[in-house]
């Protein structure tokens, strides 16, 4: 769940929580707020494709001008987006569900981000294309 307890520089022990009631407040606090960021992988599929095109867009842009140290993101966009659902977002989902403050709701989470991967599996690749096109040769802004 989290780290009851620490070291200082000199060894002593830090109770850095204290109660396992706190440490699970954490660990929950901590699955909500990194959820936030990619909240668009958890809903439907028209949402998901919404956000992930405004994204591609964005790092494109940010990679054409010289803003950004990363990739191309039209390099790999279909296949990195199942890494990224596979590695990161899915196991993210199921942390939502097992906290159980979500109710039934943790659960809707899973099986959204385990729908978007398979359509994104099944369309991505026709997507990521269409994506690619759409921006056409975009010019460094001056």
């Amino acid at each position: 769940l989290g780290i009851k307890h620490t070291l200082n520089l000199h060894g002593t022990k830090i109770d850095t929580y204290g109660s396992e009631e706190r440490i699970r407040a954490s660990a929950v606090m901590d699955a909500i707020f990194n959820a936030s960021d990619v909240a668009h992988t958890m809903q439907s599929f028209p949402v998901f494709l919404k956000w992930n095109k405004r994204l591609f867009e964005e790092l494109l842009v940010a990679y054409v001008n010289g803003r950004s140290e990363g990739m191309d993101p039209r390099c790999g966009w279909y296949e990195n987006q199942i890494l990224f659902l596979d590695m990161y977002v899915i196991p993210l989902s199921r942390r939502l569900d097992d906290c159980g403050v979500f109710g039934a709701f943790g659960a809707r989470f899973v099986n959204l981000c385990c729908e978007n991967r398979k359509l994104w599996m099944e369309k991505g690749k026709e997507i990521t294309k269409n994506m690619i096109e759409s921006v056409g040769d975009i010019a460094p802004s001056s």
